[in-house]
């Protein structure tokens, strides 16, 4: 991957993954600092009333599992695909309708969706921000849910935070 300056290249759709900064020193001189693996995704969003995703999942221990339930805001919405940008496989997501109750006792539809990680290297926690992809109306929409999910994370010890960290690096502690 490469490393960014620290710009205002996020106004414009597209995809950014970078893995390093590079600092300019007051003296003319720069370094890089390896930061991890970070992608963002800038996409044009349009907006959709097809779904509310405000009752998803924000925060969760289990850093190989994410979980979502997105309630209908129409009849006529279909799931039809859930996209997540993750360095691991992921296994085919289960999608499926249920009723959601709330505590009034009111039920309303909703999707649930569970996809479960295969990580070829340890990984501590992961920052999710999925797009969800519907029909309504025979009509493809783009859903972006207006919460992330920080999977993993807790708890966390100094010794699976290292590994993870050069397990993602160029080598290993030893050969720096």
């Amino acid at each position: 991957a490469s490393s960014i300056l620290c710009q205002p290249l996020f106004r414009v759709p597209g995809r950014f993954e970078f893995d390093s900064i590079k600092l300019l020193f007051t003296d003319g001189s720069t370094d890089r600092y390896g930061i991890g693996r970070i992608v963002i995704e800038v996409f044009d969003e349009e907006g959709s009333d097809a779904l509310d995703t405000y009752v998803t999942t924000a925060l969760g221990s289990d850093k190989t599992e994410f979980y979502a339930r997105y309630l209908k805001e129409t009849d006529d919405v279909l799931l039809t695909g859930l996209h997540l940008d993750v360095a691991a496989s992921v296994s085919a997501p289960v999608i499926g309708e249920t009723f959601f109750t709330y505590a009034s006792g009111e039920q309303q539809d909703a999707f649930e969706v569970t996809v479960t990680f295969v990580d070829p290297k340890p990984v501590v926690y992961r920052f999710l921000l999925p797009r969800v992809a519907v029909t309504v109306n025979v009509t493809r929409q783009w859903v972006y849910p207006k919460v992330g999910c920080y999977c993993g994370g807790l708890p966390i010890q100094e010794e699976e935070m290292l590994e993870a960290y050069w397990a993602w690096q160029d080598g290993s502690p030893a050969e720096r």
